[in-house]
Parts: structure tokens; sequence; C-alpha cells
């Protein structure tokens, strides 16, 4: 109806397009399906269903893009500290902490992590249920059950209580969750993050006024870890997706980056065979 189709925002597309990016799928494909979105809106405003076509204005990513790679221990122990040893230099450097510690631990996107709400906690802030961002109208609108819930160790929910206790928000991250998109959003000042911590990661520019910049770590590289962590840890793939809420598992694979020895040890029986094989 026109009422539905007027409740998209330009907010709304490129949340929607930056997520397909980010879980992994083309940029090319991306664009594809945003030309045909926009057709659609395009319609709808010679019908004069609404006034403004929303995907006008959504800053597209170059085709080639960077592969994105996980954040490794060492570069989580890095960027922890940095928080630590950085903080006058960070501006809202405790929400970015209590972000991240959260990010670490569940895969949970950006956008998931800033937006957390208060009220999303339960058992004393062990337990934690939020919906997604990128699924909330297909949760809303009953079409999928995108909930996810988990459990946080102690040491994280004891920070959580901490930080609650000195808030005065609704939010966990009031601050950041104001922040936007451009040049001096949320995307380039963790950027500014990693630099401190001395992470090292690949960058190609945006290209044209409207580009993206591609880079190889981003905030999204600790769900890329998780799932790559938890992989090496020996970790099902059903229970590694149900804590990052991944229902597809092709798209669920691609954020996970073998490390060479859980390559080994799945290789070492086959490794002793050529061994026997050798000696024989």
């Amino acid at each position: 109806t026109a009422s539905s189709l007027a409740d998209f925002r330009l907010a709304d597309i490129q949340a929607f397009y930056d997520s397909w990016i980010e879980d992994g799928g083309q940029s090319t494909t991306a664009n594809g399906v945003l030309q045909g979105i926009s057709l659609v809106f395009e319609q709808a405003v010679i019908a004069d269903f609404i006034g403004k076509n929303p995907c006008v204005g959504v800053r597209k990513r170059d085709s080639i893009q960077v592969p994105r790679q996980p954040f490794t221990l060492g570069d989580i122990t890095a960027i922890s500290r940095a928080l630590v040893e950085h903080s006058d230099a960070i501006e809202h450097c405790e929400e970015w902490a209590l972000s991240v510690k959260f990010a670490i631990f569940t895969g949970a996107r950006e956008s998931d992590c800033v937006n957390l709400r208060w009220e999303d906690f339960t058992d004393d802030f062990r337990s934690v249920r939020f919906v997604p961002r990128k699924k909330d109208r297909l949760h809303r609108l009953g079409k999928i059950d995108a909930s996810v819930s988990l459990m946080l160790p102690e040491f994280v929910a004891a920070e959580f209580r901490a930080a609650k206790a000195r808030s005065s928000s609704e939010f966990v991250c009031p601050s950041l969750r104001e922040i936007g998109s451009g040049k001096r959003g949320l995307g380039p000042r963790f950027r500014e993050i990693m630099d401190l911590a001395g992470v090292k990661y690949q960058i190609r520019p945006a290209k044209g006024k409207k580009g993206v910049a591609q880079c190889s770590h981003t905030y999204h590289s600790f769900r890329h870890g998780l799932k790559t962590e938890l992989r090496a840890a020996g970790v099902s793939f059903e229970t590694s997706n149900a804590i990052t809420g991944h229902r597809d598992d092709k798209v669920a694979a691609r954020y996970i980056h073998e490390r060479a020895e859980t390559v080994f040890k799945a290789c070492a029986p086959a490794f002793e065979l050529f061994r026997e094989a050798l000696e024989a």
C-alpha cells in the first residue's frame, strides 16, 4: 500500500544495501538488486503514491571488493588494550568498549550492538534477546521469528551491570547510535580505533563522491572472527549459526576462515596414512 511504501527512508535502503555486502554478497549483485528496488519506488513516485524515491542517494560499493577478514585473537587483544590505553583520544570510549565486548562474544552486527536497549537483557545481564535490525521489518510483520537469544559469560555481564548503574538512557550506547554515516560515521571512527590498536588492514579508497572505501577489516570482522574461532574450537555449524542468527548455510560459510592449525588437525589422519606409506 501507499502507506507501507512511504515508510521507507534512504537510511532503510542504505542499511539493506550495506547488510547485503557485509553478509558476503557481491557488490555487483547488490547493485543489481538496488536497481530493481529503485524501479519499483520510481513507479510509485510516478503514480503519486510517494513523493520521493528513497533509493536515490544510496552510496554504492565498488564492483571490486577487498575480501573481508576476521579479527584474530591478537587483534582482539590489541583493540581491547587500545580502548583502555587511549580512552582520552577515543570519543565515547566506554560505549565503544561495551559494543566491542558484545560483538566479540555474540558476533552481532555494528548496528545491533549500538542499538541495544537495557531492556534486552534479563537474568542479571547473563541473557540477552534482540532482533537484528536487517530483519526487524519481516519480524514485526510476523513473516519470520528473527529474534536471537544468547547467554553472556559472567565477567561480560558484570561490565554491563556496572554500565547500567551509570546510565540514564534506555540505550546501552546512546551516543554511538546517534552517529550517522559518512566521513565521521561509525565506520571511519572504528578504523581510527584499529589504527590506535595497530591492527593491520588493506584499504581501497572510494571511487567518486558516492563511492565507499573498501577495507579488509571493519567492525564486521568481529562476526567473521567469532565464526572462525568457533569452527577452530570444534563448535558445530548448527550451534554457530544459532549464535549469529544465520539461516542460510551458504552465507554462514563465508564467515569461516579456516586457520592453518585447524586444517592441519582435520588432515592429520590422512597425513598419518602417508607417513605409514613412506615408512612401509
